[in-house]
């Protein structure tokens, strides 16, 4: 057992399972369990001394989060995936003892309608944040990554948005703005990256516009910017095309010349 790296004790009749249980496996990697109605799962005490679990797959039965991640996590902790029916709620602080500078959150499954901010920036320890929320019931999604005059700076690497019931508008403008900036900081252009981000989103879609994918909602239904200064993101892509431009035209006179 002191070997044992993975472990699925989901579906099982148990009543609880008992704070000490997973100390003497030292080598486990990866689990996936129930939370148990009635009585608290307090994952941050169960998994205390497993300073290798890398991920963490719970099937929630309470409508939140309340008393399971109570305690510091483990630093090597990378990945939860959060699932259940009956989850529909998060409070502000449940992550605030993750520890991790990178973490992968995926809530799925869920009748989530929102994911507020404050959960976002009270994960203190975390720069590197890649979220999946896919068949939840969110309406629409807080900003979820900072940018450089802001503190804590905080980096938004991935997002998925599949299978949920987006009202979109310009609260959302910040997904265009984070997509405009991964594009300028990557220097990746919409078609020919060959990154999965845009994919991604595209099979995110807005209930409140036919159905139709966020990414074509933003490109052709929603003005976001033209009434007030353009976002930082756009300005630095649209002086990278100023000076791409200004440098071929110099080249163009001076060198072929």
């Amino acid at each position: 057992m002191e070997r044992l790296q993975e472990l699925f004790i989901k579906n099982l009749k148990l009543q609880e399972i008992d704070q000490d249980t997973f100390h003497t496996l030292t080598a486990l990697k990866k689990i996936e369990l129930d939370t148990y109605t009635g009585r608290s799962t307090n994952v941050s005490q169960l998994f205390h001394g497993n300073q290798g679990i890398h991920e963490i797959h719970l099937h929630v039965q309470e409508n939140g989060l309340d008393g399971i991640f109570n305690g510091d996590l483990p630093k090597s902790l990378k990945s939860i995936i959060l699932e259940g029916d009956n989850l529909k709620y998060f409070d502000e602080s449940v992550f605030s003892s993750i520890r991790s500078h990178t973490l992968n959150l995926n809530i799925r499954n869920s009748n989530i309608t929102k994911f507020p901010q404050k959960v976002f920036e009270n994960m203190k320890e975390t720069k590197n944040f890649t979220a999946a929320f896919i068949n939840n019931k969110l309406h629409t999604l807080e900003k979820l990554y900072t940018t450089e005059g802001e503190v804590p700076e905080k980096h938004l690497k991935h997002l998925k948005l599949s299978g949920n019931q987006l009202h979109c508008n310009c609260d959302l403008s910040w997904i265009w703005e984070w997509i405009k900036e991964y594009e300028y900081e990557t220097q990746c252009e919409e078609m020919i990256c060959e990154e999965t981000y845009l994919h991604d989103l595209r099979e995110a879609v807005c209930v409140n516009m036919n159905n139709r994918s966020i990414i074509t909602v933003f490109k052709t239904e929603l003005d976001c910017f033209s009434s007030g200064t353009l976002a930082k993101p756009a300005i630095g892509i649209l002086l990278h095309l100023f000076l791409s431009t200004a440098f071929m035209l110099f080249y163009n006179i001076v060198i072929v010349a």
